[in-house]
Order: C-alpha cells, then structure tokens, then sequence
C-alpha cells in the first residue's frame, strides 16, 4: 500500500522511516517499508494481510508505480456495496475504478470485481508476455487512412434499414435493423483519401455532399470505428493468449513497458483480434 492512516485523525499518509499507520480498510498496524531502491509503502503484519480484504494481492513494484501516478484522493480508495468493502487501487474523479492487475486472476474474480464496481477498467501487467503479441499492420486500419482522417472534423450520423436474415435454427427469415453510416467532411476530400473510401465500400452522395457506408463486414467496422473514434485499430494475435481475460466486460488495457498502453477492442484473450495504442500520458489524463 502507499498510503496509511492517521491514527489521530485517519488522514492518508505516505511510509516514512519510523513512522506508524494503520490500514485505511482494517484498521490494523501497518509496516513502513522504506528502502533505497524501491517506492516507499505501507505493508501488513503477515498474519493480517488476508483478513484485511480477501481479494488482497502482493504488490510488486510495477503496481506501486502506477499508484504513484494519481493523486492522494484517487489512490487506494474504499469501496462499499450491499455492506461488503473492498480497497479499489484507483478510483478516478468520475468514479471510474482502475484495477491494476500484475498476477493471474481467474474468470470468477475478473466477474466478480467487475459486477462489484460496475464502472472500471483493468490496466495488466503484459511485461511478462510482450514477446507473444505481435502487431499485424498489414490487416490493421491502414496507415495511409489514418494519417489523412485524423487532419480533418467529420460528422457522422448513423440510421437504420430493416434487413432480413436466416435463422439457422428455426430456418426462419427474421428481421434486423441493419445501420447504414453517413459521413461529411469539413472540406472535400483529396483523391487519396477518396480512392480509399471508395475501396473500404463508402459511396459518395453528392446530394447530400455525404459518403454512404452500408457494407459492413469485420474489417470494415473498424475502418468506421477509426473515423468515428479518430483511433487507429490495429490487429494483432497473441501465442498463449491468457484466456480468462474473455470474461472481461470491461476495457482492458495491457501494459507492455514503454510508453503506450494497448487496448484490447476486439479478441481480448484470444489468439488474435483489434485494438489500439494510447500512450500512458493520455490514458491518465483520460481518467485523471
């Protein structure tokens, strides 16, 4: 843990030599571990760790670090629901919990955090494995698209088509409302960029000095996702993917120790899917 508690006044403090602090949860006596090479903090008597909150975990030093990154207020706060309390690592101003995550961790624990704070997101620790995701740009969102939509503001609006389709089941046709996409630019697109909408399936109105996109397929979405989103989506497979993370509801985002985060969109693991770069500096300004 960074911080403690006051006795006089439960006010959060930071480990000092020869200071004492109590456990912000169970309120019992707290060790200042403060030695010269690792971020200074508070640590339980042994006997006491697992009676303090049963989903408690050894911190490593990759976890303290990223508490450091959010303020006092944010870090290590107490969370209650149904009279059941829980220490969120970080819980942001919009009241976004962010759970960082080093070890393993089942199926039933990633259900069971994520019912219990309903609005968070899961930040792991892929140093570990960052060797078994490769990033495929040659089925990403092109780079050539991305560098010409991100120079421009585009309005999108979205309707919808009554479709039908089999259902293999019942050998039924049944209806479903199929979305149709329309998108404007704030000037007329250079030719480049033109060819490659006209290549992604987009089709121009002139009437409506709009581009049409109706034909979706899987590649397709993301090519709308990345104009809509502004994000670039990138493809990529993990070897030995860890599969309890298909349980996760919630945005997952990997941290593979540089500067950026990957978010999991599509396939988080699994042995491949899409998803996109943010660097750590945004992704804290994002939640901050």
């Amino acid at each position: 843990m960074i911080y403690a508690a006051n006795l006089t006044n439960s006010e959060k403090i930071q480990a000092e030599k020869g200071k004492i602090g109590y456990c912000l949860l169970c309120k019992n006596k707290l060790l200042s571990k403060c030695g010269e090479i690792n971020v200074w903090h508070w640590a339980h008597e042994s006997d006491n760790e697992k009676k303090c909150d049963s989903w408690y975990e050894s911190e490593t030093e990759w976890h303290l670090n990223w508490k450091t990154k959010f303020s006092k207020d944010n870090c290590e706060v107490i969370i209650e629901n149904e009279n059941i309390k829980h220490i969120a690592d970080i819980q942001t101003n919009n009241g976004t919990i962010i759970e960082i995550q080093h070890s393993t961790i089942s199926s039933k624990v990633i259900k069971e955090r994520e019912n219990f704070y309903k609005k968070m997101v899961w930040v792991i620790d892929g140093i570990k494995f960052k060797n078994n995701i490769n990033f495929d740009y040659r089925y990403s969102i092109k780079n050539d698209m991305f560098e010409i939509i991100k120079n421009y503001k585009i309005s999108v609006r979205k309707e919808f088509k009554k479709s039908r389709i089999r259902d293999y089941e019942t050998d039924e046709m049944k209806e479903y409302n199929s979305p149709i996409y329309y998108f404007g630019f704030d000037r007329i697109p250079e030719i480049k960029l033109r060819e490659l909408l006209k290549k992604n399936k987009f089709s121009w109105l002139p009437e409506l000095k709009e581009w049409k996109c109706d034909s979706i397929n899987q590649y397709n979405r993301f090519v709308i996702k990345a104009i809509c989103e502004n994000k670039q989506y990138i493809y990529f497979t993990w070897d030995w993917a860890r599969k309890t993370w298909q349980f996760a509801k919630c945005p997952v985002y990997i941290d593979l120790g540089d500067v950026n985060l990957f978010e999991m969109v599509v396939g988080t693991g699994t042995s491949f899917g899409y998803g996109n770069f943010i660097s750590k500096k945004e992704f804290i300004e994002k939640y901050s």
